[in-house]
């Protein structure tokens, strides 16, 4: 209606030859590409402890292998090449680790083409939209907050002028979202967040025995934290 011309072509954006094939045909019909928008994702929710390796594999190749091979076979000199990301990168969302995973590939593949100057590919951490995209897959909590298509359309126009390669897009305060987000956070009424209680962990810490392995205080902060993990878990000082 608005005098554009659509092309539907249809390919799988994991087999080479086949989006191969779709870029030649679009060469053939319009000539030369100005622009790509990477949308293709899945989502399949399962907690980590039952998530098999072939069902995460699927959930990894749209975003991680899909964005390799369109990358390579696209040759012309494009003005930008945005790829749709997730909040579940920078937020945790229980039963998503492969989802997540995915987004954050795609965040990294963005900031590692960024030279400086305008970025001409760019990640967008997308929110849940209103209406549209893999939200009408799956039900929605009533607390959920959205963003509708207007606003993804604005969104969009800010995020190509920015200049930045990745744009994390919140529908509330960032840095509260991610104080809150963890499933182990809870609010109380007019307090700072909570650590809610753990079943199965130790209350108390006892001394580290006596073990023939002198103790080697952890150095990194990784092994600050993975030490505390087992602290807790075991009940023993000095992990």
């Amino acid at each position: 209606r608005a005098g554009a011309e659509v092309l539907p072509l249809a390919a799988d954006v994991c087999d080479r030859a086949a989006m191969a094939g779709v870029i030649d045909e679009t060469h053939r019909h319009f000539g030369p590409i100005n622009g790509v928008i990477h949308a293709a994702g899945l989502v399949d929710p399962s907690l980590v402890q039952l998530k098999k390796a072939q069902a995460a594999e699927h959930v990894l190749a749209p975003k991680v292998e899909g964005t390799l091979i369109l990358d390579s076979v696209l040759q012309d000199p494009l003005d930008f090449f945005l790829l749709c990301s997730s909040i579940s990168a920078i937020c945790d969302f229980a039963g998503t680790v492969d989802y997540a995973a995915a987004n954050v590939f795609l965040d990294s593949f963005a900031s590692s083409h960024f030279r400086g100057g305008r970025a001409r590919l760019i990640a967008i951490n997308w929110p849940l939209w209103q209406d549209v995209g893999m939200a009408l897959k799956s039900p929605l909590p009533r607390d959920a907050i959205t963003i509708s298509p207007a606003e993804g359309l604005e969104t969009f126009r800010r995020a190509l002028n920015s200049g930045l390669p990745q744009v994390v897009v919140a529908t509330s305060d960032l840095n509260y979202f991610l104080e809150h987000s963890a499933p182990w956070a809870e609010r109380a009424a007019g307090d700072e967040p909570i650590k809610a209680s753990k079943p199965g962990l130790a209350d108390e810490a006892h001394a580290r025995p006596n073990l023939q392995v002198a103790y080697l205080e952890p150095g990194t902060d990784s092994q600050k934290k993975i030490a505390e993990i087992w602290r807790e878990l075991l009940g023993i000082d000095e992990i």
